[in-house]
């Protein structure tokens, strides 16, 4: 609903003004920006839409096939998609049929041992989320001597 809401550049209802000026308030302290692309029939006519769907993640990295082997075993890869994902369930950053979810970090990850291999801003969200909810982890970490973050993964290890 808000989506519609938002796609038609807002309206009279004040709940849903207040939800999405919310989210858009939300969206902009994570530096991040609402793109709202509308089909059009026509190829040439969907600009818009067509630059959206050929984004490339910069930040999405993956282990390299002979490292696979030499770090562990896990159930559940947080941080993949259809391309790169190193087990059967896998959470993804945005919606995949065979992805178990979109979004990692609303849930806690109890549930099997996890895979971390998250982009490098991240790191100190993962780490407090490990700390926070619990769970085993194979988390494949770049060294972060300066990071804030770095002293408590050193605490979590084994």
């Amino acid at each position: 609903m808000v989506r519609v809401y938002l796609a038609r550049g807002g309206g009279r209802n004040s709940w849903m003004h207040w939800w999405t000026r919310k989210i858009e308030l939300d969206l902009a302290k994570r530096g991040a920006r609402l793109y709202v692309a509308v089909w059009v029939k026509g190829d040439t006519d969907n600009v818009e839409a067509d630059r959206l769907s050929r984004w490339v993640d910069q930040d999405d990295w993956v282990l390299a096939p002979g490292a696979v082997g030499q770090v562990g075993t896990w159930e559940v890869d947080r941080f993949a998609d259809t391309r790169n994902a190193l087990a059967p369930r896998f959470y993804a950053l945005f919606r995949a049929p065979e992805a178990e979810g979109v979004d990692a970090f609303p849930m806690w990850w109890d549930d099997g041992v996890s895979l971390l291999v998250p982009p490098l801003y991240l790191w100190g969200k993962v780490v407090r989320h490990l700390w926070e909810g619990g769970g085993t982890a194979v988390a494949v970490v770049p060294r972060g001597d300066g990071q804030c973050w770095w002293p408590f993964l050193r605490a979590m290890q084994v």
